[in-house]
């Protein structure tokens, strides 16, 4: 299970006036009569969906509703992605609401729906049948799922009828969740928690600042790329990648600070994916201006002897766990010995881990395949890396090496020139071959230890 929201992918409520949501999020809805079903989006996307029903709908019933939006209900029940159960075999056992056992049972369902290849869980219960006894236990239990739901690939919406809620209740309800919902007049409105108004608040004070400090930053890289080509000609692009990345430290060091002092004023969780979205983006400038000062700065290796069959499984394990791809691996290395070089180990690591980054990059998420050989020849040990991913056209061929020149969205354009750097301070060389639509092989050779 992966148990983080992942805010790079938002979910479609299924309810208007909200329109998309991130997992983790917790709200509720007042209704008067009958509550109104929101799964349709869920099980269009993969979710596995639960209703726990009460008065004034019972198990059929909610199926008749549910029927009336989703054509292939039965379809969805079969394959296991829809339970519609009543309060009692869920709130209640041996008489007693338990909140704990309540609150992992939802993040067991959540782990048997991921097991079986569902998105996540999205969940609705009608506290219909709360009774007065119970009602602070349960708000207890509210009060956890909000602090915790963040953490799991949840969508969590509790119905209250607002016949049974008084002035106290409603203000139980509201303070813990995210925000509320109601129908009048046939339109959906929404109540905010003072909690949820003071985050947006923050948010709305921080954001000019935010935009601004980002825009220096964009304008920043935009300059030194106008630069960069008006110095094609020099030699010594090194030295103007290092003016580049100083540059850009300022600027990310603010924006860094700004996303910190939202996440201190604003403790909310419908806020953690956002502030974790301006986390992410820093820390891959961050790893572009570490890649603009490595390239300004490539020394001569400080030789040892290295053995390349463990530095590449190092590479591997390492990129498998940064890659959320599933790929199919053949290291041919993998349990080889006395493949050793006179080489530095961190350079070796630089490059592999590099080549190996732009393999699982090329490859999809399905059927992706890479595959390492070797061959010992003349003295040179030559190791073979190849993908099945889309491959590469000529004229994106002929400047795979150029520094500066990417076809990915995001990144500097230098790892294949770092490695090309690398490799011919050892005394050896590094190739390409690769057509589009059929893969791509980088051919390595190094001087084998003597």
């Amino acid at each position: 299970m992966n148990a983080s929201s992942n805010p790079d992918k938002l979910r479609n409520s299924g309810i208007s006036v909200i329109g998309d949501i991130e997992w983790g999020s917790h709200f509720c809805q007042f209704y008067k009569t009958k509550e109104d079903p929101y799964f349709k989006s869920g099980l269009d996307n993969n979710e596995f969906c639960m209703w726990v029903t009460s008065d004034p709908l019972n198990t059929d019933e909610a199926r008749s509703e549910l029927k009336k939006s989703v054509k292939n209900l039965q379809g969805f029940t079969d394959k296991g992605q829809l339970e519609i159960i009543p309060y009692s075999e869920w709130y209640i056992q041996n008489g007693r609401f338990e909140s704990r056992r309540v609150l992992n049972g939802w993040v067991d369902k959540l782990n048997k729906a991921s097991a079986k290849g569902f998105e996540g869980l999205r969940l609705t219960g009608n506290t219909l049948w709360l009774e007065k006894k119970d009602w602070r236990d349960f708000t207890d239990y509210e009060e956890a799922v909000n602090s915790v739901i963040g953490k799991y690939r949840m969508i969590a919406l509790c119905t209250y009828s607002l016949e049974r809620c008084g002035a106290s209740e409603i203000i139980d309800v509201v303070n813990n969740h995210q925000f509320a919902i109601i129908k009048r007049d046939r339109e959906w409105e929404i109540i905010e928690s003072s909690e949820y108004k003071k985050a947006k608040e923050v948010l709305k004070r921080d954001k000019e600042t935010l935009e601004k400090l980002i825009k220096e930053k964009t304008d920043a890289l935009l300059n030194a790329h106008i630069e960069l080509e008006k110095t094609k000609h020099l030699s010594d692009i090194g030295a103007l990648s290092a003016i580049v990345a100083h540059e850009l430290r300022n600027p990310l060091a603010a924006i860094s600070l700004a996303a910190e002092n939202i996440k201190i004023k604003a403790k909310n969780p419908g806020l953690e994916g956002f502030v974790s979205n301006i986390e992410k983006k820093v820390a891959e400038s961050a790893q572009i201006i570490s890649n603009l000062l490595y390239y300004s700065h490539i020394k001569p290796p400080a030789r040892e002897d290295v053995n390349l069959a463990s530095i590449i499984e190092e590479c591997v394990s390492v990129t498998q766990k940064q890659s959320a791809k599933k790929v199919t691996i053949n290291n041919e290395l993998k349990n080889s010995e006395n493949i050793y070089v006179k080489a530095d180990p961190l350079q070796m690591r630089e490059v592999f881990c590099n080549i190996l980054n732009n393999a699982f990059d090329a490859v999809s998420d399905s059927d992706g395949k890479i595959s390492i050989t070797y061959d010992c020849e003349n003295g040179f040990i030559k190791i073979f890396i190849s993908d099945n991913g889309s491959g590469m056209d000529k004229e994106i061929l002929q400047r795979a090496f150029e520094p500066f020149f990417t076809t990915k969205s995001k990144g500097t354009g230098l790892g294949l020139s770092v490695c090309r750097q690398i490799i011919d301070l050892h005394n050896g060389s590094i190739d390409i071959r690769s057509k589009e639509g059929s893969g791509t092989s980088l051919v390595l050779r190094l001087p084998q230890k003597s």
